[in-house]
């Protein structure tokens, strides 16, 4: 395994994803045009920021794409002790999570995915770039092969059809009212794990920047949590207290760790109202 270390942007305020693996190679420390996902977000404050890559020693090499920050964004509100769902809705959303597998460029990478339609599965882009043939595990550990029937490189979205999945649907909401979250994901591709959340008092930030590969400008709304993820994470719905999902987690912060960030419902749904049945091409390995 290999890792692709980092990338400096210049902008406004990088945001890089933290799903997928590969081991580091030292000789690498700075190169161009090698990031995950390089996003530029409009913020009062401009940052110039450094994506890299961690080794994580774990059954599946997973990318923990992460921030250097010339300045850093500050944490304004805690991190919940307690996750604010109840134990009923938690075990209905877990119905409804999957992990997602796939080999590219000779790399076993893994990400988080959930059930956003009947046989319809969301997750980052990123995830599965390059995969030939992604792979969803669902809750019992069995694996179905997925056809990727949307890829947006610019939102950093995908869509799986899975139709032998028999899982129940997440439903996507704009919620605006709501302040206590929970984060569905499978950090460093382990069994599910609910990770407590909470929005920031700015919330909700227009993202301007490179798609994952690292071209063009590109617009995504961006929604800003308190809340502890990890590599694997990305590709994890963001769950409200009445089990809905208002946006998916794609990044984090290292230099202030408990600060993650999540692709806001609009961008998703975006990207699921593209879906026409026919396959997508994965597109190219970001190594």
């Amino acid at each position: 395994m290999k890792s692709i270390d980092a990338l400096v942007i210049a902008g406004a305020f990088v945001v890089v994803g933290v799903a997928m693996g590969r081991r580091r190679r030292p000789s690498r420390r700075v190169t161009a045009l090698t990031c995950l996902l390089a996003l530029a977000v409009s913020v009062p404050s401009a940052f110039r920021l450094v994506r890299r890559a961690l080794d994580i020693s774990s059954a599946n090499s997973i990318d923990h794409a992460t921030l250097g920050a010339l300045g850093s964004r500050q944490l304004a509100g805690a991190v919940p002790k307690m996750v604010p769902l109840s134990k009923v809705v938690v075990a209905r959303v877990r119905q409804s999570i999957v992990k997602i597998v796939g080999d590219a460029c000779g790399q076993r990478l893994s990400g988080t995915g959930w059930v956003i339609e009947q046989h319809l599965v969301a997750t980052n882009a990123h995830v599965i770039a390059g995969v030939s043939r992604p792979e969803v595990v669902d809750r019992r550990g069995k694996h179905h092969f997925a056809t990727v029937v949307a890829f947006d490189a610019d939102l950093d979205v995908a869509m799986l059809r899975v139709n032998d999945l028999g899982a129940p649907s997440l439903p996507l909401v704009e919620d605006r009212s709501s302040r206590e979250f929970a984060v569905f994901g499978h950090p460093h591709g382990r069994p599910l794990r609910v990770a407590p959340a909470a929005l920031e008092p700015e919330p909700r930030i227009d993202g301007v920047g490179a798609d994952i590969y690292g071209h063009g400008n590109h617009h995504r709304p961006v929604v800003v949590l308190a809340v502890r993820l990890a590599p694997g994470d990305s590709g994890s719905p963001v769950v409200n207290t009445r089990g809905e999902a208002i946006a998916m987690a794609f990044a984090i912060d290292p230099h202030n760790e408990p600060i993650g960030y999540a692709l806001d419902a609009s961008a998703i749904r975006d990207a699921a109202s593209s879906v026409t049945g026919h396959p997508f091409s994965t597109s190219k390995c970001l190594s």
